[in-house]
């Protein structure tokens, strides 16, 4: 049995057509995949200076944020809390993980972060890895804009400089095209 050219070509083709439609598939797979992390994180925040107590529990953990939300008159009701913890290791105090059940209450949150600033105490999003080296490469290209115009800012994942938003890609062209002009 020996097959001819045309059925081997066929068979590329019906191969080609299928990895295609499997391309297709897995994108949008990741793309679902990463749109649930996102929504899994969306209700979260990450606290950063809160002061940790040798042999803390998570029930410590979470009067410890109580008491903080307090002194900048933010009430925090168990109720919307789903879970508080502490992440990571080593370093102390670790940052705070803090879950709500309740979409008012984060936006309620991020309204008081200049509050939480002043006594020293930062709140973040809770992001994926993905999204943190991201911003980790975004912060960088920043800091080397800044040598040339002292006024550029990160805003929602973009590079502001001079009002206009750059993306990680055209913030590198950019900060290339500066430094090839001063050599």
């Amino acid at each position: 049995m020996s097959l001819s050219l045309e059925d081997i070509m066929d068979a590329i083709k019906q191969g080609t057509q299928e990895n295609r439609s499997l391309d297709k598939i897995i994108k949008r797979q990741q793309a679902e995949i990463e749109f649930l992390k996102k929504e899994a994180k969306k209700n979260n925040v990450i606290i950063y200076g809160v002061p940790e107590e040798k042999d803390e529990h998570v029930v410590d953990t979470l009067n410890v944020v109580k008491k903080v939300c307090n002194e900048v008159a933010f009430d925090l009701p168990d109720l919307v809390i789903n879970n508080c913890y502490r992440i990571g290791r080593g370093k102390n105090p670790r940052p705070i993980c803090l879950s709500l059940t309740s979409n008012k209450f984060m936006s309620d949150l991020w309204k008081k972060r200049t509050e939480f600033n002043r006594n020293k105490i930062q709140i973040a999003p809770d992001r994926t890895r993905e999204e943190r080296e991201y911003r980790r490469k975004l912060y960088q290209c920043l800091q080397s804009l800044k040598k040339y115009e002292p006024t550029c800012i990160i805003s929602r994942n973009y590079i502001k400089l001079k009002g206009q938003n750059y993306s990680l890609e055209e913030a590198e062209r950019l900060i290339f095209g500066m430094l090839s002009r001063n050599f």
